[in-house]
């Protein structure tokens, strides 16, 4: 009886017993055979299929959370992508906006393609009032971004996209590559560059009666303020001309989708046709032009013959 019980205890304790244990138990037995005679092997049975089915659903399970964690991080990248050009362009909702964005960040976001194309595509399509006072109120942001768009696209690394030849288009449009736009640019140039002179002077001024160690401050903000100025090595309808020699086929293709009337998308289509074939017309054969001739002077030997027998018959 006791020997009953001892058993029953012991495949009570087997069962309620964790698959480590199990396991663990099954390693002594196999060390040693002999230490446990009463194992029922059903038992055993049943347990090795418990630990192979929770195997199996532990299998199953890993890869659908790894789906479902891949999927949500590419939509949060995706939101984020969204979130930042929805976010920029809001932020260039006037003229004013875009400026204070170009001067922020002409030296720094303006330098990488990713970025500058982003600021093409926020700024593609925006209103013709806004982009008139950008070009009217703010010459020297465009004349900058326009200097970037040389050092970028001149070396055609990097494709030039139809918001981009957009932008070269709107400022053609608005005037940038005439000469009085030029001469008001230069003009406003000057002067800023005069009003930061005459506050550099003053600051020189008030600094050399203080210590020696503020006049050498006052030279660094001086040498930072030239820096700043304006300092144009080709004029904006030079700019404009080898901006627009990067990619002519691109640019016309973007004229051509942005035409309102029948008359420039005609223009437009001939300039298109003209760059696509080299500027080259087609030209008729002479062999095809020669045998032409001879077959209109020999019609012409007909009708003549046909008119004299006409008359002599009469």
């Amino acid at each position: 009886m006791k020997s009953l019980e001892e058993t029953n205890n012991n495949n009570n304790s087997s069962s309620s017993a964790s698959p480590a244990q199990t396991k663990r138990q099954r390693e002594e037995t196999s060390t040693h055979p002999h230490s446990n005679l009463h194992s029922n092997p059903q038992e055993e049975r049943e347990e090795e299929k418990q630990q192979q089915e929770s195997l199996e659903v532990q299998e199953d399970k890993m890869p659908i959370m790894t789906r479902e964690e891949s999927s949500l991080v590419e939509s949060n990248t995706e939101v984020k992508r969204h979130s930042r050009f929805v976010e920029l362009r809001r932020r260039l909702g006037n003229a004013e906006a875009v400026a204070a964005f170009i001067e922020e960040n002409h030296e720094s976001h303006l330098r990488d393609p990713k970025q500058v194309n982003n600021f093409f595509q926020a700024m593609s399509n925006c209103p013709e009032e806004l982009f008139s006072t950008l070009c009217e109120q703010h010459k020297r942001q465009v004349y900058l971004v326009l200097e970037r768009m040389f050092e970028l696209f001149s070396t055609r690394k990097v494709p030039m996209l139809p918001a981009a030849h957009e932008f070269i288009i709107r400022c053609l449009q608005n005037g940038v590559r005439k000469a009085e736009w030029a001469e008001e640019l230069s003009a406003n140039s000057n002067t800023i560059n005069h009003n930061h002179n005459n506050k550099d002077s003053e600051t020189a001024t008030a600094t050399t009666t203080t210590s020696t160690t503020s006049t050498s401050g006052t030279t660094t903000t001086t040498a930072t303020a030239a820096t700043s100025s304006l300092m144009m090595l080709l004029s904006p309808r030079e700019l404009l001309k080898k901006i627009s020699a990067i990619d002519p086929r691109g640019r016309l293709e973007r004229m051509v989708e942005m035409c309102t009337t029948v008359n420039d998308l005609l223009t437009c289509a001939r300039k298109l046709h003209l760059a696509v074939t080299g500027g080259k017309t087609i030209s008729i054969p002479s062999s095809t032009s020669s045998s032409s001739t001879t077959g209109v002077n020999n019609n012409n030997n007909n009708n003549n013959n046909n008119n004299n027998n006409n008359n002599n018959n009469n």
